[in-house]
């Protein structure tokens, strides 16, 4: 039985997609945290998405893999971080473009996040946590 906005060719986010952005939150304010601090020391944003990614990779993993999609299966990790390599590509790309149009580090990488998460949940939704 549809509802009227599906009728109506509306279509409400997934429970998982939901998940995933609370658990993304979480996850991205943690990684926000890393990168912050890691520029903070190292003056570098490259250095510090680097290191946030690196750090976040194996925390993503678990919370990701077991509340967003249900599977954290050893069969999975190779995927992930192949995907956060894609992920970290991006996110370098993006604050490289930003940064060089003038902004600071740190508004570049909040600019850069929401990109960087819907990029994030397609690859794991359709790459690594697939059904």
């Amino acid at each position: 039985m549809k509802s009227k906005a599906q009728g109506r060719g509306l279509r409400w986010p997934s429970r998982r997609f939901v998940r995933f952005l609370i658990v993304g939150g979480f996850n991205t304010a943690f990684g926000f945290a890393v990168f912050a601090v890691i520029y903070a020391i190292a003056n570098s944003h490259r250095i510090a998405i680097v290191i946030g990614t690196v750090v976040g990779i194996a925390f993503n993993f678990f919370t990701t893999g077991s509340v967003v999609f249900g599977n954290w299966s050893a069969g999975a990790a190779l995927p992930f971080v192949l995907g956060y390599g894609a992920v970290l590509i991006l996110n370098l790309l993006l604050a490289d473009l930003l940064i060089g149009s003038g902004l600071g580090a740190l508004p570049a990488q909040a600019v850069a996040l929401p990109f960087v998460v819907v990029a994030s949940y397609f690859i794991n939704a359709r790459l690594v946590f697939r059904r």
